[in-house]
């Protein structure tokens, strides 16, 4: 072989092994580059209306706030898991009452006391749950079913404020008193949700949900028979705020206990980043 076609040979092999090599490099670039991953938030308004059972025992209807993450493994598949909290307040009511005390000397009554008190009551619900969803990979419009497990906590709380001008139980920087918690438990919620996020500008999006959620059974009081409580402040040492705690409170009521299926909708904005 001449030194012209060693050269030539020399020239082609290494050509072909740059092209080898480069081949190579590139294919590895692409199989060990990982896929893009997201994270969705949001926060909004929540309205949560009773179904079956804890309708047929309540007609209070929720209204409050909530958010939730969910996070996307690969923009590739439309899958992504995640979790949300709620608040909602589905009643209130407020009563007021008048104490007096008697200033005696001796046995003679020489001045009087006027106390005007305000309770207010209001029943609360807060509720936390994991999400799987199906995420459609669309544009502008993105439609997404969720399946739904977590827990609904339903609470009762009473607070005394203190009307007077004199603020006989309170010092001058507030008005209230004692509060207290009269009824509180939860349960399970489990369903499924429908939903849509419509692109508003990048990373933004209105975010549309619905939730059907079955409860298991709750106990409860229901906002209308709240209107009616028998209230009471039992205590005799007015001149101390000190001596007035919840443990003071007297309600003589009885709570409700039903299944607690609802529908929950939420309206709220959300970002990807």
């Amino acid at each position: 072989m001449t030194d012209k076609l060693k050269q030539k040979s020399m020239k082609q092999i290494l050509l072909i092994t740059a092209s080898i090599l480069f081949a190579v490099q590139s294919f590895s670039q692409n199989t060990t580059k990982k896929p893009m991953q997201k994270f969705y938030g949001d926060i909004g308004l929540e309205l949560g209306i009773p179904m079956k059972e804890f309708a047929d025992s309540t007609n209070a209807v929720g209204f409050g706030f909530g958010g939730g993450v969910m996070y996307q493994p690969s923009t590739k598949v439309p899958l992504l898991i995640g979790g949300d909290l709620g608040f909602l307040v589905y009643g209130s009511n407020t009563q007021r009452q008048t104490l007096y005390a008697n200033i005696t000397a001796g046995n003679t009554v020489i001045d009087q006391l006027v106390m005007p008190l305000r309770f207010e009551t209001t029943n609360s619900m807060f509720n936390m749950h994991l999400r799987m969803r199906l995420l459609a990979p669309t544009t502008i419009i993105r439609p997404y079913v969720d399946g739904v497990a977590g827990f609904n906590s339903m609470f009762t709380t009473t607070s005394v404020y203190d009307e007077s001008e004199q603020h006989y139980f309170t010092d001058p920087s507030t008005d209230l008193i004692t509060s207290s918690t009269e009824q509180a438990d939860i349960t399970y919620q489990v369903g499924c949700a429908g939903g849509m996020l419509i692109d508003l500008k990048k990373n933004l999006h209105l975010n549309l949900q619905a939730n059907y959620l079955y409860g298991g059974k709750i106990s409860y009081y229901d906002a209308n028979k709240t209107d009616n409580w028998d209230i009471t402040l039992s205590t005799t040492s007015f001149s101390n705020p000190s001596n007035v705690n919840s443990s003071d409170l007297n309600i003589n009521a009885v709570p409700t206990t039903s299944k607690s299926d609802m529908l929950l909708f939420m309206a709220s904005l959300a970002w990807d980043f």
